[in-house]
């Protein structure tokens, strides 16, 4: 056996006890790699948000570029830094805005709901009078539903003696979420600054890594780690900046639609829509069940109808707008999107489902590359197109 040989047994013979090893200590090293994962918190969604503000403060940064000629020396650094400012007002000012338009309607629909409680019993009265099977078992309890009221000074004293009860346990309780509340928004926190330095210094960040991977790494393995970095970045870009277009596509056709049909909270329920549009393929769904239960307070037949409008909303912007707008960016079977939401959703929630697409289109260029060139190692032609 030459050297060439033995080094390349040794190394399939060291892969497979690493590979038992793991195996072995799968449950060690899962919770190993989450408490790795809680430590890099901070960093993961510090390069997270840089990653997601770096387009817009691109956008905002060459204008300022054009019109600071006359800075010298500092000028890029001060360009810099108030594109930053710039991007951060702008996105905290589009989230005031969504929350000032959203939760007014949502505290009035509730107090109205609260409010018009007997108006519905009167109505579930009124219609269980006219089915005897289910009017008979409403009478069978002796109920009388004219004379319902709350005694809220009954459930003050029963929330007062239940406190005493569980003073302590809810005690600890309370503050064991305050130290974990505590601890999510330190690390937020800690993960804006991350963000900051990151958005001010990514020229200097992208040079030193790339004179760590040529310095460490052999130049093939170099060159292919590049490679996969720019198709990364293309697919996050693209499903950012395809799914902020959907939804905001969304978002205007949906009111459009509810003022000429006349259904209430437009505004509300329109920018709902577009904001949980953001999540792939399930996003729209969430925004309308929540239009709907809003509509539902006003009119169940209003609700029933406002679903029927956001269905063939749906089917227009999904098979004629978007294609057109966005276009094909991600490059993804629709079976392999909703394979990626349900299992990133299943694993991670929401973070999960905003993420696992573009990973997931990532995964599936470089696989599609790899079988490509294997199949022209081969001389063999596919008989479709993959």
């Amino acid at each position: 056996m030459d050297r060439k040989t033995a080094g390349y047994v040794l190394r399939i013979i060291l892969a497979a006890i690493l590979f038992v090893f793991m195996l072995w200590n799968l449950e060690t090293i899962g919770a190993f790699a989450l408490q790795l994962f809680n430590l890099l918190f901070p960093v993961i969604l510090g390069l997270c948000v840089a990653f997601v503000l770096h387009p817009l403060v691109d956008a905002v940064e060459r204008p300022l570029k054009k019109l600071s000629k006359l800075l010298k020396g500092r000028g890029g650094s001060l360009c810099r830094a108030a594109s930053i400012v710039i991007s951060l007002a702008i996105v905290v000012g589009v989230v005031t805005l969504l929350a000032f338009i959203v939760l007014p309607e949502v505290t009035a629909t509730i107090r109205g709901f609260v409010n018009n409680i007997p108006y519905y019993i009167g109505q579930v009265r009124s219609w269980a009078e006219k089915l005897p099977a289910v009017w008979a078992f409403i009478e069978s309890l002796n109920i009388d539903f004219t004379q319902l009221q709350i005694n809220w000074q009954q459930i003050a004293l029963t929330v007062t003696d239940f406190l005493k009860n569980s003073a302590g346990n809810m005690l600890s309780g309370v503050l064991g979420a305050t130290a974990t509340l505590f601890g999510v928004m330190v690390d937020v926190l800690f993960g804006f600054i991350i963000a900051l330095y990151v958005l001010a210094q990514k020229e200097q960040i992208g040079r030193f890594c790339t004179r760590f991977v040529k310095a460490f790494l052999p130049e093939k393995a170099g060159n292919y780690l590049f490679y996969v970095a720019r198709v990364a970045d293309e697919a996050f870009t693209n499903f950012v900046s395809g799914q902020l277009i959907e939804a905001l596509i969304i978002a205007a056709l949906c009111y459009i639609g509810m003022t000429i049909f006349g259904f209430p909270y437009a505004l509300t329920i329109a920018t709902v829509v577009g904001f949980t549009a953001l999540i792939p393929v399930f996003g729209a769904w969430i925004g309308a069940i929540f239009g709907a239960l809003l509509i539902l307070t006003v009119s169940p037949m209003k609700a029933l109808l406002f679903l029927v409008f956001l269905v063939v909303l749906q089917q227009l912007e999904g098979n004629l707008i978007y294609p057109r707008v966005v276009g094909k960016t991600m490059g993804l079977p629709g079976l392999l999107v909703m394979l990626a939401v349900l299992t990133g959703g299943s694993a991670f929630g929401v973070p999960g489902m905003l993420f696992s697409v573009p990973l997931c289109s990532v995964v599936y260029t470089l696989l599609k590359e790899a079988m490509a060139e294997q199949l022209k190692k081969k001389a063999f032609k596919a008989p479709h197109k993959v």
